[in-house]
């Protein structure tokens, strides 16, 4: 880490490294900070300080462990404090396997959402024609039945119109995927 120094990129999966060079006496103490909470050595994380350089390693980097970093040195006489932005990137595999999937689900989406759209046209056909006999007045049963099916109509609409929203999502992520590749 050096001062003014403001972000880091590390790649999901793999290992990474944070140091700091540091001097001082008496004997220097190296506290280690994501997110303002300090870290401690781990089966993912280690630590250690020699010959001047504070350093920081983690094993198997997780999306999850983007944040601030910081390496707190301090002795009797004062502190002293660098940090650095960290934004952990999934891999280009990951990213692919991740877009393959919500293109897959966007698919099914527009899919279900074309059948529902088949539906309520058929419906709103049925209400049509029920609304005609009912114009009429012979049948005060249809009539009934008519404005039950378009309260139906009316609230299957709603959910329909709710659901196919959704495929502006697909756009969305196939724009992404456009710009990637």
């Amino acid at each position: 880490l050096a001062k003014g120094r403001s972000a880091t990129v590390w790649k999901q999966g793999a290992s990474a490294r944070l140091q700091c060079s540091v001097k001082g006496s008496p004997e220097l103490k190296v506290l280690w900070f994501c997110n303002d909470s300090e870290l401690r050595p781990s089966n993912r994380i280690s630590m250690s300080l020699k010959e001047g350089v504070a350093t920081l390693e983690i094993q198997q980097v997780a999306l999850s462990d983007s944040g601030t970093y910081s390496c707190e040195v301090q002795n009797d006489s004062g502190s002293e404090l660098c940090s650095t932005k960290v934004t952990v990137k999934e891999t280009c595999a990951k990213q692919r396997e991740t877009c393959a999937k919500q293109r897959e689900t966007c698919a099914k989406q527009r899919e279900t959402c074309a059948k529902q759209r088949d539906m309520c046209k058929t419906e709103r056909d049925m209400c049509k024609t029920e609304r005609d006999v009912c114009k009429t007045g012979k049948h005060v049963q249809n009539r009934e039945r008519h404005v039950q099916n378009r309260e139906r109509c009316a609230k299957q609409r709603a959910q329909k119109m709710n659901e196919c929203k959704r495929e502006s999502c697909a756009a969305e992520v196939n724009k992404r995927l456009k710009a990637q590749t």
